[in-house]
């Protein structure tokens, strides 16, 4: 494999200085991530998935033109609105979802986080952004990529068969177990201890999201 180069700059807003760092990752899945720091802690992370590892010459420079173009976009972004990546983790993202007209999430985030044995979730938009995650970090990429291949086969036995629209599923492994459910435009993964109780905890996410529609 041919490393292609890293890119790492400082970009300022107001008198806030980030630190962008974006990188080639082979592992757990070739992807291209874009780290912002403030004040030596990481607090926002822009990450597109790429197909192969890079084999040649031409892979090498295909790989560092995106690179260099995402790297690119997340410096004008901060430059443009650098107040949004000061925020806290937490008050970032309830700002994004009022925003953005997901007041679903934070009922069902509610459930997640009243619910004993759950481990992690992760929550993808529409748009291929993770929107919140509370995972290990060692198993971020894997869940996010499962979660991700997940959501698009719901959307293509939607579209090439007759079941109609998914709903939801269940994956199941000796450590443990994966929920998927839709969340109106986006896709959440919810992973569990064995000793959960499956049924109940869907049907309390979706009650929540029932509430929240009626709400609107």
């Amino acid at each position: 494999m041919i490393n292609p180069a890293g890119m790492s700059s400082e970009a300022s807003s107001g008198e806030k200085k980030f630190c962008v760092q974006t990188e080639f990752a082979p592992r757990p899945k070739p992807r291209i991530t874009t780290s912002i720091s403030l004040n030596g802690e990481v607090v926002q992370k822009v990450e597109n998935l790429w197909e192969k590892l890079p084999q040649s010459q031409e892979d090498k420079d295909e790989i560092e033109r995106f690179l260099r173009k995402q790297h690119r976009q997340v410096m004008k972004n901060i430059k443009e609105d650098g107040e949004k990546f000061a925020l806290s983790k937490d008050t970032r993202i309830a700002a994004s979802e009022e925003r953005e007209g997901r007041p679903a999430i934070l009922k069902v985030k509610e459930v997640i986080r009243g619910t004993q044995g759950v481990t992690g979730w992760v929550i993808f938009a529409k748009d291929d952004q993770i929107i919140d995650q509370d995972l290990l970090d060692s198993k971020d990429q894997t869940v996010a990529d499962l979660t991700r291949c997940t959501r698009d086969l719901a959307a293509f036995l939607s579209f090439v068969s007759k079941v109609g629209h998914p709903v939801g599923g269940l994956m199941e492994s000796e450590e443990g177990r994966m929920i998927f459910i839709p969340i109106v435009d986006d896709f959440l993964a919810v992973g569990v201890n064995p000793e959960v109780n499956v049924k109940d905890l869907v049907q309390k996410i979706r009650s929540a999201l029932m509430r929240s529609v009626a709400k609107r």
